[in-house]
């Protein structure tokens, strides 16, 4: 709600995911102490997509999980993992009004990709999907007791998603097929409607 509120002026930034709606040192912190040679206990923050009404938060930190270190391997999701600021503004201007912030929140975030040794990247043909997929959730969340969106809800909340999918995806899926993201290894792979890889 503090960025939000901090940033009214710009619809991408009005719901949690874009770059900016992140605590980046939360998270360069959680990673640097996972990756602890030494014996620790480490707490990693869990995200509650059910979270307000289904647009989803970071969880209470008594809901965090605890972490015996040394870790033999870290796994680390996330949706814009691996974009990588475009020098075009006009570009990002055409696809939306907003994206040139968006394109300056990212520049903090190759600090978390700095920690990663190899990458496995998911793409889509279709990023319609997208929301398809986040329909399907939110109404098995709310078959099963939790808080969720309507229809209408999810497509204004995806749709603050797509302008940095549009950007970003192009050039990470290119990376990622060629000397890898920050020329680390990469697997790419391509995933058809029902999540299954094809390619």
């Amino acid at each position: 709600d503090r960025v939000a509120h901090a940033s009214q002026g710009n619809a991408l930034l009005q719901v949690r995911g874009n770059a900016g709606t992140h605590d980046v040192e939360l998270g360069m912190n959680t990673l640097q102490a996972l990756r602890s040679a030494g014996p620790g206990n480490v707490r990693v923050p869990r995200y509650d997509k059910a979270a307000r009404s289904g647009r989803g938060d970071r969880a209470p930190e008594n809901e965090w999980r605890s972490v015996n270190t040394p870790c033999d391997v870290v796994l680390v999701e996330g949706w814009m993992f691996g974009f990588k600021p475009i020098a075009d503004d006009d570009r990002l201007q055409d696809i939306h009004q907003d994206l040139p912030v968006i394109n300056e929140n990212l520049q903090h975030y190759q600090a978390w990709d700095d920690f990663v040794d190899g990458w496995c990247v998911v793409a889509l043909g279709d990023k319609s999907q997208v929301f398809q997929w986040r329909l399907q959730a939110e109404h098995e969340m709310i078959a099963s007791g939790k808080q969720g969106m309507d229809d209408a809800a999810v497509a204004d909340f995806v749709g603050r998603y797509m302008p940095a999918y549009e950007a970003y995806c192009p050039d990470l899926y290119t990376s990622s097929g060629a000397g890898g993201i920050d020329g680390k290894p990469t697997l790419l792979l391509h995933m058809d409607a029902s999540r299954s890889p094809i390619a």
